[in-house]
């Protein structure tokens, strides 16, 4: 991360690059190093939005999916209990164990 007058002295430079003012060799280095510098804490912005974005659809998911394990089981549990019901010429015709 720049600091604050590290940030001041870049944008100065920055202005005069922008207006087409030619910058000596080590304005011009120190430009560059600025502008990298620039470029490095925004990508690292972006990969942590994705990180907290990419956190949230986990958690999204890891929700839904117990939310349907839960409903699987429910279902298991309630065919069990139909099929139970059934006599056995229908379990035979529907391909249930006993």
């Amino acid at each position: 991360m720049m600091h604050e007058t590290s940030y001041q002295t870049w944008w100065v430079l920055h202005l005069r690059v922008a207006r087409g003012e030619r910058l000596n060799p080590e304005e011009q280095a120190a430009y560059e190093a600025g502008l990298k510098l620039q470029h490095q804490e925004e990508v690292f912005n972006r990969d942590i939005a994705a990180l907290r974005q990419a956190r949230t659809a986990l958690a999204a998911l890891e929700a839904e999916h117990t939310q349907l394990h839960v409903k699987h089981d429910t279902l298991a549990a309630e065919i069990v209990r139909l099929e139970a019901a059934l006599g056995e010429r229908t379990r035979q015709l529907l391909g249930v164990e006993n």
